[in-house]
């Protein structure tokens, strides 16, 4: 297991169970399907977390609002969104605050997603 320690924030339970697999092989992942409940392990444990990896919609919150909110308390965390809706991120919704976006359409595989992390 890697010290790199990963929250990984998705809705779909199938899809985060089956990439958070293939995360943990060189991440500590650590798997929410709520946004709340993600947001207050990141808060308890703002010093460890070096990667958010979320969702960007999700019911209750979106994955914009929680790395948003994260930033306040961890602005040291490296925010990375994933999306399959980046057509929804093109209405003035101010992404600065996230160090990457992807479009899950766009990565070809695990490995890649995983390359793409560990730049950080």
């Amino acid at each position: 297991m890697s010290d790199i320690v990963l929250v990984y924030v998705d809705d779909d339970e199938d899809l985060s169970e089956m990439l958070s697999e293939d995360l943990a092989e060189c991440f500590d992942v650590n798997v929410f399907n709520k946004p709340e409940d993600a947001l207050v392990f990141l808060e308890e444990h703002k010093n460890e977390i070096k990667i958010l990896l979320t969702d960007f919609m999700m019911p209750g919150m979106t994955g914009l609002e929680l790395i948003k909110r994260v930033k306040v308390f961890a602005p040291h965390v490296h925010a990375v969104m994933l999306t399959g809706y980046s057509n929804a991120l093109n209405d003035g919704s101010d992404t600065s605050v996230c160090d990457m976006i992807l479009d899950k359409n766009e990565f070809q595989d695990v490995d890649d997603l995983i390359d793409r992390l560990t730049s950080f």
